[in-house]
């Protein structure tokens, strides 16, 4: 297997640089002939003397491919150029699609710094908030605490006022029935 890899890559580098004369036809097209130079008319360059003077027509009205009689060192060097100008095009179509991605980058870096300080600031607002509910917090706990020493306090009075303070109803009630019999 790798032997076949090897052997196929060699045959595809001496396809490139021009060396293979022999190309075997695609399975299915060995009933199709090969078209003869005469059914197609020759290159044709345009003249010296114009700005354009390499160029040279890589297909004929039909869309086949014309024949051309140049060196094998030349035609790689054409299609290298072509092969760079179609991919610069379609980066180019890229970058007007997609937009400048540097930019956008640059743009969403700023953002998120945006939203990381934000959210620095709200962890900050959030701790301060939570130090004044518990301050306040802590205030009613304290008042809560106060009341309920002053409630204990009070009871103790209480149960030291009751005792007398019963006692004497007591007496004023007696005092009370004696004067309305004596009254009668």
């Amino acid at each position: 297997m790798v032997e076949d890899l090897k052997k196929d890559f060699a045959n595809i580098k001496a396809g490139i640089e021009g060396q293979i004369t022999d190309i075997p036809s695609a399975p299915g097209m060995e009933d199709i002939p090969a078209p003869s130079n005469e059914e197609y008319p020759e290159p044709t360059t345009i003249s010296s003397n114009s700005q354009y003077q390499d160029i040279t027509p890589s297909s004929d009205y039909r869309g086949s491919p014309i024949t051309t009689q140049a060196s094998p060192g030349a035609d790689i060097n054409r299609i290298h150029e072509i092969i760079e100008r179609v991919v610069d095009e379609k980066w180019q179509d890229v970058l007007i699609k997609v937009g400048d991605i540097g930019a956008w980058k640059q743009k969403v870096d700023i953002n998120l710094l945006g939203v990381k300080q934000e959210v620095v600031r709200l962890t900050g607002r959030l701790e301060n908030l939570q130090g004044s509910v518990l301050g306040k917090v802590q205030d009613y706990d304290k008042g809560i605490r106060d009341i309920h020493s002053e409630m204990k306090a009070l009871e103790k009075v209480f149960e030291k006022i009751m005792d007398p303070l019963i006692t004497n109803v007591k007496e004023l009630t007696k005092i009370t029935e004696d004067l309305k019999k004596h009254k009668k």
